[in-house]
C-alpha cells in the first residue's frame, strides 16, 4: 500500500515456486554382467527427478575417489570406459539435480578379455555327406560363458559353402554355461565338389 499523487494504491505480487525436497534417481543401464576388455567401451546412465532438472551426472571407475563428466545424450548420459584387467570392475554414477541434490547408484560388471575356445570333431563317414555334416564340439569360456556357437564350412577356393549356421548348445556347467557341447547339421545347397 503507497500513495502517489494523492491517490492510494494497492499493488500485490505473486510467484509460483516449486520446492524440491527429493534426490534424483540414477542407474546405471546395462544388459549383462560382462564387458569386453576393450578401449572406450561406452556405458549408459539415465537420471531422472519429478521436480526439477538433472543438470549433471558423473561417473566413478575408482570407488569414487575420482569423478569425471558423463555426457548427455537426449534421455541418457553416456560415459565410455577403458577396463585394463580381466575380472570385477564396480563402477559408480551420481546424479545432480537444479538445487543441487544429489544420489548415486554402482554396479559391478567383469571384464572378458579372453575369446572362447571352440573344439570341432566331425563325424566318421562325414567326408561322403551329400546333402548336410554333421559337426559336433565343445565350448569353453571361464569367464563370461558361451552364449552362442556360429559354424562356417568353406570350400577348398575359402568360399562359403552355404553361410553361416548357430549350433544347438547343451550346457556342460549349469546356468554359467562355461563349458557347453554343440551340434549342427551344416547343410549343403549344392553337394560339394
Amino acid at each position: 500500500l503507497y500513495q502517489y499523487q494523492v491517490a492510494w494504491y494497492d499493488v500485490a505480487f505473486s510467484h509460483d515456486l516449486t520446492i524440491d525436497a527429493d534426490a534424483p534417481t540414477v542407474s546405471i543401464e546395462h544388459p549383462n554382467a560382462f564387458i569386453p576388455l576393450q578401449a572406450g567401451y561406452v556405458m549408459v546412465a539415465s537420471a531422472r527427478d519429478a521436480t526439477s532438472a538433472i543438470v549433471n551426472v558423473e561417473y566413478s571407475v575408482n570407488g569414487g575417489a575420482t569423478w569425471q563428466a558423463a555426457t548427455r545424450d537426449e534421455d541418457v548420459w553416456a560415459f565410455a570406459i577403458t577396463p585394463t584387467v580381466e575380472g570385477p570392475l564396480t563402477l559408480h554414477v551420481r546424479a545432480t539435480d537444479s538445487v543441487g541434490h544429489t544420489s548415486q547408484d554402482g554396479l559391478t560388471v567383469t571384464a572378458d578379455g579372453t575369446a572362447p575356445q571352440v573344439s570341432l570333431t566331425v563325424t566318421p563317414g562325414a567326408r561322403g555327406a551329400v546333402e548336410s555334416l554333421h559337426l559336433t564340439g565343445v565350448a569353453t569360456d571361464t569367464l563370461s560363458g558361451v552364449s552362442a556357437v556360429y559354424v562356417t564350412v568353406f570350400d577348398a577356393n575359402n568360399a562359403p559353402i552355404d553361410g553361416t549356421q548357430m549350433a544347438q548348445l547343451t550346457s556342460l556347467s549349469g546356468p554359467s554355461n562355461t563349458l557347453v557341447a554343440w551340434e549342427v547339421d551344416y547343410p549343403f545347397a549344392f553337394p560339394p565338389n
